[in-house]
């Protein structure tokens, strides 16, 4: 009797099963047929669309540099942070800025509205040099090489007349009255295009007195676009939207010929291999359309064209994809899908012909195990095979068994699961208690550490100096002129102040290092592994973020200044010696002007 249902069901599910996966390869295979060609479209369409923007922002990466560099030093030259008629102070400021930026950077200057000219450079054997034209040099620019203490050595080279007012990253910031790129132009020693990024410095009545100009060369953008491009089947081209010059391509193509009297020659579209692209860019700047297809013999190109713009820059961005490669990977794809599905199709009907019976085993078996389980052996389980369908009934069966035997043989595991809540609850109290000891520790108003615990850390330092002679040092600030932001904005844009504060110093300071609220408008800063020369560095890292911090509040923007005492432990001292040097180091600050760092000498 069980045979006979067994082979009835063996055979329906055998013939739903081939039905069903021939109806399934006829489906996707029609459906596969029907799109490929629309896949491929899409396909190419995606890949220009992620090639050009994946171009784009590599060529906002490369040009936002310069443009950064000078948003962070306009301010500080503005505002008379270096004096620029200072010329020691002016080359080590210069020359510091150049040894700090990428490589792609080759020159930072300064051109003022009286014609003088300073700044640093990289030369053609990558060696930085330090400029010079005001009237000692006669309006000549000297290139100096660069002393390790960042000023001018020897002269190395002096040059023509030259006057910054009339080159176009001077003019472009002066007419814009803001940052802005200057025209394309030949780099007068390498052999390659430039561009330069310039900001107009204005003091604090608005006049105009100079421009700072980042000058970066373009052959970098080749050897990007030849990097993105890869692999990739594409060729890519950037050109300047309104004439069609060259900027920039991946195939190697010079951008730019000199005549034979020295006159630069811009390449233009129309001059590349590819008439397509030529074809494309006149459309486009008819009508403005972005993707294009091009019939040539028996392949078909794509083109897809996006606008990148800063202020003073409009190019284009070109990509051209041809279709072949694309189309006959497809091709290839549909043929191997067909006879793979084949293959599994033959498969899976030979090996459910020859197993139907073992899948169907396991239900037999579950069958028996019920039926002697309800006879009144309560030891029989079902045996687990796979995670299936029937494997979850079979568990599902030895889990109520499981059940039924417990509430015979008693409440045994009920308590053991009454145990285990006891001790998670045990865990959870303790786990609120170290919360509790390390709210203790910290400042309620900033999340820093509290006057207590920071004594404790100093002591803690002193114990290990004892054992180790490793030197620390601390750091004492006080907000300046707190009392009076108090009372002109109220005590709740302070504790604003306070919090924001609070967090410049969190992210300045380094990871070892304790920064606690010391009470007040007072902060305390533990420099473990620290001399007193380190700390004051750090000191002066710290008074510059603050003070160059914007703090919004309440529709208002407030700018806070911060004087620092420094420190070092000497041995012998106690905690509240070094502590009283710091302050006494903090006082003398304040006597002296104030957003200062003044040391400790004892």
């Amino acid at each position: 009797m069980v045979d006979r249902h067994q082979k009835s069901m063996k055979t329906r599910i055998k013939n739903l099963s081939v039905i069903l996966m021939i109806t399934m390869f006829v489906i996707i295979g029609s459906i596969i047929f029907y799109n490929w060609k629309l896949s491929a479209d899409k396909t190419i369409h995606r890949l220009q669309e992620d090639a050009n923007r994946n171009i784009a922002g590599s060529i906002e990466r490369y040009m936002d540099a310069p443009m950064r560099i000078n948003k962070i030093n306009q301010q500080i030259i503005s505002n008379k942070i270096v004096d620029i008629c200072n010329e020691k102070q002016r080359e080590k400021y210069f020359s510091g800025i150049i040894k700090t930026t990428e490589e792609t950077v080759y020159s930072v200057s300064y051109g003022s509205e009286q014609g003088q000219y300073y700044g640093t450079r990289r030369n053609a054997d990558n060696q930085l040099e330090v400029m010079k034209s005001d009237e000692k040099t006669g309006g000549r620019p000297r290139y100096y090489s660069m002393m390790p203490d960042l000023t001018a050595g020897e002269m190395v080279m002096q040059l023509d007349t030259f006057d910054p007012r009339t080159r176009g990253w001077y003019q472009v910031a002066k007419n814009t009255g803001g940052p802005a790129f200057s025209p394309i132009y030949k780099h007068f020693v390498m052999n390659d295009l430039a561009i330069s990024a310039s900001c107009p410095i204005y003091n604090q009545q608005g006049v105009l007195q100079g421009v700072l100009g980042t000058h970066i060369t373009l052959s970098q953008i080749n050897a990007q676009l030849q990097e993105l491009v890869k692999d990739k089947h594409v060729n890519a081209y950037i050109v300047e939207r309104h004439s069609g010059e060259l900027v920039a391509n991946s195939l190697a193509f010079p951008n730019f010929s000199m005549t034979e009297d020295g006159k630069i020659n811009r390449m233009i579209i129309g001059e590349m291999p590819d008439q397509s692209i030529a074809d494309a860019y006149e459309n486009y700047k008819k009508t403005d359309r972005a993707d294009f297809i091009f019939a040539n013999k028996n392949e078909k190109e794509h083109i897809k064209i996006s606008r990148f713009t800063k202020e003073g820059i409009d190019w284009l961005i070109i990509t051209s994809m041809p279709e072949s490669p694309y189309v006959e990977e497809i091709k290839r794809s549909i043929l191997l899908a067909i006879l793979l599905s084949i293959v599994t199709l033959g498969s899976a009907i030979f090996i459910w012909n020859k197993t139907i019976e073992t899948y169907l085993k396991p239900i037999y078996e579950l069958i028996r195990t019920t039926e002697r389980y309800s006879q009144g052996d309560f030891s029989q389980r079902a045996q687990l095979g796979n995670d299936d369908e029937i494997g979850k009934l079979a568990k599902a069966f030895n889990e109520m068994a499981e059940e039924i035997c417990l509430l015979i043989d008693g409440l045994e595991k009920k308590v053991s699961e009454r145990t285990r809540e006891l001790e998670q609850t045990n865990y959870e109290l303790s786990i609120a208690k170290e919360k509790l000891e390390l709210s203790s520790q910290m400042d309620f108003l900033t999340n820093l550490y509290n006057r207590k615990f920071i004594i404790g850390r100093i002591e803690h330092e002193i114990k290990r100096f004892d054992r180790t002679e490793n030197m620390f040092a601390i750091i004492m600030g006080d907000i300046d002129h707190f009392k009076k932001l108090n009372d002109t904005y109220g005590h709740e844009c302070g504790d604003f102040v306070l919090k924001e504060i609070a967090k410049v110093m969190q992210k300045t300071t380094r990871e070892i290092d304790f920064v606690a609220r010391w009470g007040g408008e007072e902060f305390l800063i533990l420099l473990p592994e620290s001399d007193r020369e380190s700390a004051a560095e750090i000191a002066e890292r710290l008074r510059k973020s603050i003070e160059h911090t914007t703090i919004e509040y309440d529709k208002k923007r407030l700018n806070a200044t911060i004087t620092f005492g420094v420190a070092a432990y000497g041995k012998g001292m106690t905690a509240d010696e070094v502590i009283k040097n710091a302050d006494r180091a903090l006082y003398d600050g304040k006597q002296q002007g104030r957003n200062r760092v003044s040391s400790s000498v004892i």
